[in-house]
């Protein structure tokens, strides 16, 4: 059975246990029948830890707006694109070897609250269901206090409306910024995103004042067209690169703005970083950060072969208090990609919490295998990446140690053909589960 509600709308199938156990025994490796599988099949828990139930950290996750790696590898101090995050990249882990799940800001934040590879569920007929799935879940089911936060209007893509089904206690955007913070500048998408990290530090503390955990998932929007930056706001030098102002086919002027705008929200976030990192919250609090995608212009221009990798590339910045990192391993030369943050974030912080098993814990002892980073267009490994679907797959290996550009493509041998089909696996996966629960939850508001 098909539910369609309206034109347009996404397409909600009735999806079986047989299509679901085939892509789940290919990616997970098991035999399991379909008779016992269910979506609780997808689903793990964290390990039982008597030092995270008395003691859960505040978790903070930042989605930066158009971070990507290929700018972050000029800085310099005649380049300082990272201003204040730079010295926190160093200190903390700086995974860089890293793809993003999405290749546009909406995709990105869907694949992130719901581990969903379909487009447009924000505002479809699904709108009113909660997903198993959803980001927030185990840390409203941890007893946290749970905040969606970003500097733009709650009403894009109906945010207000679809997250609070998704466990967010408050969806807050410009007006709740621009209400606590009367001088707060704004530009086309919202407020400056210096404003909202300010007002997430307001969170926090009065979190910290009711001793309440509480998680925070930003969404900045200052580093995007038309590239602008707040009057009071000072900027380091910037030297734009021959090799990206050639990709970005725009003026000296224009490619200077845009990298003011990756100086003017990194630093942004770095003075967030280090404000919690100066108090007591810095004992207490995880903090994580990701690009949602590349840069706009650079990510459409590019016509190298040989930066594909590059191409789908953001850094992931992770802090992690000493009282949290114990038996962890700190190694941010691995690779990964979005599907990996929350499974981390979760291990890090909950106790025997239950959450959909789709990612893998990147600072873990030992590694599962999840061990590849995932975006919709290529597959990243630790000695290259595979681009294309099916007969088309080539695979791209890298240059050298440094890991960021890659040799030309070639056919794929036996076990990069293995990784090839457990991807496809991994994404049929993600459209199951997201079917599955959307046809429930509509057949379920239906029949009543």
């Amino acid at each position: 059975m098909l539910i369609e509600i309206k034109k347009n709308d996404v397409k909600v199938r009735d999806v079986t246990n047989q299509e679901g156990v085939k892509a789940y025994n290919t990616f997970y490796q098991k035999h399991l029948t379909a008779k016992k599988f269910s979506l609780n099949s997808l689903f793990t828990h964290t390990a039982d830890s008597k030092f995270l139930a008395q003691n859960p950290p505040n978790v903070i996750f930042v989605q930066m707006e158009s971070m990507g790696v290929h700018i972050l590898l000029s800085q310099s101090k005649h380049n300082n694109v990272l201003g204040r995050l730079a010295p926190n990249a160093k200190q903390d882990l700086f995974f860089t070897h890293f793809v993003s799940g999405g290749n546009g800001t909406e995709p990105s934040l869907e694949h992130f609250i719901l581990n969903s590879p379909i487009a447009g569920v924000f505002q479809s007929s699904m709108q009113d269901v909660s997903f198993a799935s959803s980001v927030a879940k185990p840390f409203k089911d941890a007893g946290y206090m749970t905040v969606f936060l970003q500097s733009g209007h709650v009403g894009w893509r109906n945010l207000d409306n679809f997250l609070p089904k998704q466990y967010f206690d408050q969806v807050l955007g410009t007006n709740a910024v621009e209400e606590k913070f009367t001088n707060a500048e704004t530009e086309t998408w919202g407020v400056y995103d210096f404003y909202t990290f300010e007002y997430a530090l307001y969170l926090l503390k009065q979190a910290e004042k009711i001793h309440k955990p509480i998680f925070i998932y930003m969404n900045t929007v200052s580093n995007h067209p038309p590239y602008t930056i707040p009057k009071r706001y000072h900027l380091a030098p910037l030297q734009v690169p021959k090799q990206i102002q050639k990709i970005l086919h725009m003026s000296a002027h224009n490619a200077k703005m845009v990298l003011s705008t990756y100086q003017y929200a990194s630093d942004s976030l770095g003075w967030f970083i280090d404000q919690v990192k100066a108090g007591a919250l810095g004992s207490d609090t995880i903090i994580g950060a990701s690009g949602d995608h590349n840069q706009h212009e650079l990510m459409s221009h590019y016509t190298d072969p040989h930066m594909n990798a590059l191409q789908r590339s953001v850094p992931f910045y992770f802090y992690i208090p000493p009282a949290y990192s114990k038996g962890i391993v700190k190694d941010d030369e691995r690779i990964g990609s979005h599907k990996d943050i929350f499974p981390t974030l979760y291990n890090l912080s909950l106790s025997d919490a239950q959450y959909l098993n789709m990612g893998d814990n990147l600072v873990a002892q030992h590694r599962r295998g999840m061990i590849f980073g995932y975006n919709p267009q290529l597959i990243l490994l630790k000695n290259g990446v595979i681009k294309g679907r099916g007969a088309e797959a080539l695979f791209y290996p890298f240059k050298n140690s440094k890991r960021y550009w890659v040799k030309s493509g070639q056919p794929l041998d036996g076990q990069q053909y293995l990784v090839l089909k457990r991807v496809a696996a991994y994404e049929d996966l993600l459209d199951w589960q997201i079917q599955r629960q959307g046809y429930d939850g509509l057949h379920y508001k239906q029949a009543k």
